[in-house]
């Protein structure tokens, strides 16, 4: 099960938002008992990436 505050690894790139494989994000939010989930993710400098 995946919860609020853990680290998710991408496994395929998503150009359109400049992610690619093996990003790593945190999840911080889960809807409807884990349908769906909210990640955010941060460069290496520390910038937040708008999803």
């Amino acid at each position: 099960m995946i919860n609020e505050l853990d680290l998710v690894v991408l496994k395929r790139d998503v150009p359109s938002e400049r992610l690619t494989a093996g990003d790593v994000g945190t999840v911080v939010l889960v809807h409807q008992e884990g349908e769906a989930f909210e990640v955010e993710f941060m460069t290496l400098s520390g910038d937040r990436l708008p999803l």
